[in-house]
């Protein structure tokens, strides 16, 4: 697929509304914060500024991006609600099977951040903002060409959900208003592959690729070009995915892209050594490790979801059966055991 980028398109930065953010924000404020356990209302009151610009932004978006381009809007919002089902119906379904715990000390050494909820979720407004822009310089087809291939991303990450349900432990120990939000309604079941990375590659890739001389700079690109590694560093330090869940999103992006598109994936596993002294604390060098055992094993299969599971029988990932208890646990990839601590 080649894209015929119109070349008079100018690009439109986003202008945020004060008025309307804070507005956004006194409204949540009232509904959130008086429903809200007492111990952490006065910690909440003061991230609703944080919460109010995640979802004005959001919002602020997806209407630019509905009224400028109806049509193709259609084939955004098709795909929104097609990876909304897949993924929470596999989840629905994951919770009566064993699933593989994916948890290991490796993880357990990375602290536990919670305030880096605020990079977790900033995907979701880009998400839009880029289609819109996309939407300014392609044609129908090529739009729908793009985001069916989202589309097929997903449906690739959600036949390994339902095949090979994992699980991860929660931490509950925090006053994050944004982290509770996704702790309460995202059950840590499915976390491998992460779509968060996944995505966040995927995104990245398709610009690197195909609209890097267009988009030289300016606020998309600003936005666009360390999301994989906000991301990463997010997943990890929120506790909502673990590093096999994060090599194995790298993996699949890197899969489903050089199929799809014949271009070279960017993986951005070659920063890693550049960016180390940052996060000291992330474990880059066995996300590498991780991530060049599935990738030699794929190479022998040629298949996704069959590397999936050889890499977590071979390396003897305990399974769990449905409500067992694994608070304060991990996987010990030496005694192959689960470990309190």
């Amino acid at each position: 697929m080649t894209f015929n980028i119109k070349k008079n398109q100018k690009i439109e930065e986003v202008q945020k509304t004060p008025l309307f953010y804070r507005g956004l924000g006194y409204i949540l404020g009232s509904f959130v914060i008086p429903f809200s356990e007492k111990a952490n209302r006065e910690s909440y009151k003061g991230q609703i500024n944080d919460v109010s610009n995640i979802v004005g932004s959001s919002l602020e978006n997806l209407l630019r991006m509905s009224f400028s381009h109806p049509i193709k809007s259609v084939y955004f919002f098709k795909s929104f609600f097609n990876w909304i089902s897949g993924y929470f119906n596999a989840q629905v379904s994951a919770r009566g099977k064993e699933k593989f715990f994916v948890y290991t000390q490796f993880d357990k050494d990375i602290p536990f951040i919670p305030e880096e909820d605020i990079k977790y979720v900033s995907i979701y407004p880009v998400i839009p903002y880029i289609i819109k822009e996309l939407s300014d310089v392609l044609s129908t087809t090529e739009i729908r060409y793009t985001i069916n291939s989202f589309m097929e991303l997903n449906k690739m990450g959600i036949d390994v959900f339902n095949k090979y349900p994992s699980i991860m432990p929660r931490f509950f120990n925090h006053n994050r208003l944004i982290l509770k939000f996704i702790q309460d309604y995202d059950e840590p079941l499915n976390c491998l592959s992460s779509f968060h990375i996944a995505h966040a590659l995927f995104i990245e890739n398709i610009f690197e690729n195909f609209f890097s001389s267009y988009f030289k700079k300016g606020e998309i690109f600003d936005l666009v070009e360390p999301l994989p590694i906000n991301i990463l560093n997010s997943v990890l330090y929120t506790k909502q995915h673990s590093i096999v869940d994060v090599s194995f999103g790298i993996l699949c992006t890197k899969i489903f892209f050089e199929k799809k598109f014949q271009k070279e994936c960017n993986t951005f596993i070659s920063k890693f050594d550049s960016i180390k002294s940052q996060n000291p604390l992330i474990k880059y060098d066995e996300i590498e490790k991780v991530y060049n055992e599935i990738l030699e094993m794929y190479r022998k299969k040629n298949d996704f979801s069959d590397t999936v599971k050889s890499y977590l029988e071979e390396k003897e990932f305990v399974k769990l059966n449905p409500g067992e208890n694994i608070e304060n646990c991990y996987f010990d990839t030496l005694s192959k055991k689960i470990v309190s601590f």
